[in-house]
């Protein structure tokens, strides 16, 4: 990873681990809510060519849904979510959407009463599947407002 001086850090997991965080959970549960977003990313192609040329198996295997979100992020982006790896319109959506409105929607959407805090919602395709309708629309709506084509 490089650590260009216009490059956003929109998230990593060591901001995550520490303080309040829970206890019983290790890394992985400040992994999920990130590793989900990237795994979206993937999905939509919004990585920039650079990240997919540097790791084509694993974003194939992320596609693929033989890898998570999770574990590119970890293997792949030092548990950090750069602008740098993704593409211009990723960085921009990205830029729009992930401090001011994507944690908030990931809580609204999986947080169950259940469990003990939103780290320990599960990582898995299954949750994924869940988040994904919520991140399309708020993609289609900013590519709306954008002006830019589908």
């Amino acid at each position: 990873m490089n650590t260009h001086s216009d490059s956003v850090k929109y998230d990593a997991v060591d901001w995550h681990v520490g303080g309040e965080y829970p206890a019983d959970l290790g890394p992985q549960g400040g992994r999920t809510h990130i590793g989900m977003y990237l795994a979206w990313l993937v999905e939509r192609r919004l990585l920039s060519d650079a990240f997919v040329g540097r790791f084509p198996n694993q974003v194939r295997q992320c596609r693929d849904r033989m890898m998570k979100g999770s574990q590119l992020l970890q293997e792949c982006c030092d548990d950090v979510l750069v602008s740098e790896d993704m593409s211009d319109v990723g960085k921009a959506f990205s830029d729009f959407y992930y401090d001011d409105f994507y944690l908030d929607d990931y809580v609204d959407t999986l947080d169950d009463e259940a469990l003990p805090s939103i780290y320990h919602v599960q990582d898995d395709w299954a949750t994924f599947k869940i988040l994904r309708p919520v991140l399309e629309e708020r993609y289609a709506r900013w590519r709306e407002d954008q002006g830019l084509d589908e």
